[in-house]
C-alpha cells in the first residue's frame, strides 16, 4: 500500500490515514486488549470514520445473532 500511495496509484484522505493508524494501535492488544477496544471505538467515533449509512450497509450483511454489534456501531456512528 505504501508503494501505491508513492507511485500516484490512489490518494489518502483523512479518513484513510486515521483508519491505517488505528489499525497501528490495534497491535496494543497484545498488551490489553479491552484498552485497546476502548481506543479504537473512540478513535472511529472522534475522527467519524464510520457513518450510519455504512452501518446500515453492515447491519444488513451480518447474522441476525450479532445485530447487538450494531447497537454499538451505532453510537460510535455520527
Amino acid at each position: 500500500m505504501f508503494f501505491s500511495y508513492i507511485q500516484g496509484i490512489f490518494r489518502l484522505g483523512r479518513r484513510e490515514i486515521v483508519g491505517i493508524g488505528l489499525i497501528g494501535v490495534s497491535f496494543l492488544a497484545m498488551v490489553n486488549w479491552i484498552a485497546t477496544i476502548i481506543i479504537v471505538l473512540l478513535g472511529f467515533k472522534v475522527f467519524g470514520i464510520i457513518s450510519n449509512r455504512e452501518v446500515k450497509i453492515v447491519e444488513n450483511f451480518i447474522p441476525s445473532n450479532l445485530k447487538r454489534v450494531t447497537k454499538i456501531l451505532y453510537l460510535v456512528a455520527k
